[in-house]
């Protein structure tokens, strides 16, 4: 026995429920007794409910003071004089013996009772509902006697999922992963990738001169020669790409926001690849211009691989725009913020690093190149901080966000300068550069780090594996 109200099981007698002091009693009452149906013959229906006899209802209405309204053709004229010999003595005692006759209404019939069904009448633990009735036989069922109980519900296809969908961060809510679709960041991502991996094996520049002892560098360049570890740093950035493109193509927003990071990345990348490519032709113009005693010609060309780089370097900006689409707030919690704020500080204090300043160098070399600047062309200059300022904003942008995508974009922002910091620390290739190249007034051919630019990505890689982890548990505790 339980209470209808709180649910809570209570001793058979009881009248009062312990918990809320309800009153208990049973949902269903039986009134008669059912009948046992012999199942014996082999037959598996039920018979036939029993039908319930309808009883007349009479009600006595007041005889007329005259008695002659009740005769409409004038026929029992004698009888209404009170005549105890008269026929209406005989229909006195007719009514006398009809055992139908009542003076007061009968009561309506009821319905065929039913049997106390103790699983009917079971608490319910997640709402404080009364017990659910108990239907009368169907008129249509002509073959069976069974009742239907009608319990108020809400029809699910799935059961809850056990564990947290971390995966699952669709932008339509569905909270599962739909099929794979090419959707805008997709499709221009994997372009973008295309465009930059074909860029990256063809020759970007190349100067021919007819001089004897030229006084500049000749020959092809390819994206190799202009830094041994500048391959290796578009490599990782295509991978991150790729892992956005494939997620993007299931409509999650952390995915969304990796490929726009990375997107940005190889832009970042393709500026200072571009600028380390003027180098060399700087070189040659600034030997062209000066006197000598012997006549010669520059052949300078600016070959296909520098212009599939450029466009790289734009459809890496344009996968980054259309992602912002995705960049709303989705249906989780936030990232805390304390992680994200420090996350922001640690990419400003890496993109800060490189422009430090050493020995009589100055903070304005490094937009103004001279002789104690980083003596390299304007459009260098340039490329060197697009490269420093991407990727200030993908760690500024992205942790502040707070949102999966920011992380995304947080991640896939610094892995250029990632990969170029570490690859130069630990000395692989011949010719390394660092993230935007090296400091303003550094000498010699090897490029060393500044210890702000080191410490600033350790910081940056350090915090963005805590955002991930503590992305992680807080999906984790949702779902539990």
């Amino acid at each position: 026995m339980f209470c209808n109200r709180c649910g809570t099981e209570a001793r058979l007698g009881q009248k009062f429920c312990a918990e809320c002091g309800g009153a208990l009693e049973p949902a269903v009452e039986a009134t008669q007794p059912i009948a046992v149906v012999d199942d014996t013959g082999g037959n598996d229906q039920l018979p036939d409910p029993p039908a319930t006899a309808e009883l007349p209802v009479t009600v006595d209405l007041p005889a007329p003071p005259d008695g002659g309204a009740d005769d409409a053709d004038g026929d029992d004229a004698a009888g209404d004089d009170g005549d105890p010999g008269s026929e209406n003595d005989e229909d006195d005692e007719d009514d006398e013996d009809d055992d139908t006759s009542s003076t007061g209404p009968m009561p309506a019939p009821v319905g065929a009772p039913q049997l106390y069904d103790l699983a009917l009448d079971e608490p319910d633990l997640l709402r404080d509902t009364p017990a659910a009735p108990v239907a009368g036989p169907s008129p249509s069922a002509g073959t069976s006697g069974a009742t239907t109980t009608v319990v108020a519900g809400t029809a699910t296809d799935q059961l809850p999922p056990a564990t947290a969908p971390l995966l699952s961060d669709p932008a339509d809510g569905t909270g599962a992963l739909g099929g794979f679709r090419i959707g805008v960041v997709s499709g221009l991502g994997l372009v973008a990738g295309m465009t930059a991996l074909f860029g990256m094996f063809t020759r970007v520049i190349a100067i021919r001169t007819d001089a004897r002892t030229p006084a500049f560098d000749t020959g092809d360049w390819l994206v190799a020669d202009l830094g041994t570890n500048l391959p290796g740093a578009m490599i990782v950035a295509l991978v991150m790409l790729l892992a956005g493109v494939i997620g993007a193509g299931f409509r999650q927003r952390w995915a969304a926001g990796l490929a726009g990071g990375a997107g940005l990345a190889i832009t970042g990348w393709v500026a200072l690849t571009i600028g380390l490519s003027e180098r060399p032709i700087e070189s040659a113009v600034d030997a062209v211009s000066r006197p000598t005693t012997e006549a010669f010609t520059v052949t300078i060309t600016r070959d296909v691989g520098y212009w599939v780089l450029l466009a790289a370097g734009v459809l890496g900006f344009l996968t980054f725009a259309v992602s912002l689409a995705s960049a709303g707030r989705d249906r989780r919690r936030g990232l805390n913020p304390w992680i994200a704020s420090l996350g922001a500080v640690a990419a400003v204090i890496a993109a800060a690093g490189p422009l430090i300043p050493q020995g009589t160098a100055t903070l304005d070399d490094n937009w103004s190149p001279g002789s104690g600047g980083l003596g390299l062309p304007t459009w260098f200059v340039v490329g060197r901080l697009v490269q420093l300022g991407l990727l200030a904003y993908t760690g500024v942008i992205g942790f502040l966000l707070v949102r999966r995508y920011g992380l995304g974009l947080a991640i896939g922002g610094m892995t250029v300068s990632v990969w170029l910091a570490l690859s130069t620390l630990l000395g692989l290739g011949d010719a390394p550069v660092g993230p935007g190249f090296a400091n303003p007034g550094q000498r010699g051919s090897e490029i060393e780090l500044h210890a702000v630019t080191i410490v600033g990505l350790i910081a940056l890689v350090g915090l963005t594996v805590v955002a991930v982890i503590a992305a992680y548990d807080q999906a984790a505790r949702e779902y539990r």
